[in-house]
């Protein structure tokens, strides 16, 4: 599930683990996904 956004964030060292996702961001996994995908 959107691996390449899991890819790119461990990439940038924004996070080590999926399980630490929502831990360290606030806003949820869509808006998250939906923000990088912007950036392409």
């Amino acid at each position: 599930m959107h691996q390449h956004i899991i890819d790119q964030l461990i990439d940038r060292g924004i996070y080590k683990s999926k399980d630490g996702l929502r831990d360290l961001f606030e806003c949820s996994f869509e808006e998250l996904v939906e923000m990088l995908e912007g950036e392409g």
